[in-house]
């Protein structure tokens, strides 16, 4: 067996079942992804990521494990699946979106010389959420989705990963 495959199937045996889920429905999610972002509009992609009408069985985890764990699967540059700002940030958002965290997905442009860059994050609970630096200091917000604020103005009460304040269907599947 080749050393990098014996490496993956180390780090996999660690993981908790839940996170073994989780890491098979983003697999899944990112194989299906190059073909919706061609049938798909933006608003429509971002929406049916964003849905609480296509459920998740995963009880919820904390967000920074989430990220975690996302981003290691992103950078196993296993087939197709490869990382960038948007893949992180589309499953990111589903998966707290569902889990009812107060998350929006922003989506933004800069002009750096006569290169026009984009960028893709997730705000949770009002707060850049996995990035090094505050996006919106280097990129104008094009794009924002939900586009109300409720999210923002309600308090974040529930943590994920915790029992407390946690949503009923969370509850259920635990």
């Amino acid at each position: 067996m080749p050393a990098r495959l014996q490496a993956v199937f180390s780090k996999v045996s660690a993981l908790r079942l839940r996170e073994m889920w989780l890491l098979m429905s983003s697999a899944g999610l990112l194989v299906a992804l190059p073909i919706l972002q061609r049938v798909l509009p933006l608003p429509a992609l971002v929406t049916l990521f964003g849905t609480k009408t296509m459920p998740t069985v995963l009880p919820p985890i904390e967000p920074e494990r989430l990220l975690f764990l996302i981003k290691g699967l992103l950078h196993q540059r296993i087939g197709m699946i490869r990382p960038n700002c948007m893949k992180q940030s589309l499953l990111l958002f589903h998966f707290l979106r569902q889990w009812g965290a107060p998350v929006t997905l922003h989506f933004g442009a800069t002009k750096r010389g006569d290169v026009l860059e984009g960028h893709c994050w997730v705000e949770l609970a009002g707060q850049p959420f996995g990035e090094r630096d505050n996006p919106q200091r280097a990129f104008t917000t094009v794009y924002t989705f939900p586009t109300d604020n409720d999210h923002q103005r309600r308090r974040f009460g529930w943590i994920p990963g915790s029992r407390s304040k946690m949503p009923n269907h969370a509850k259920a599947i635990m």
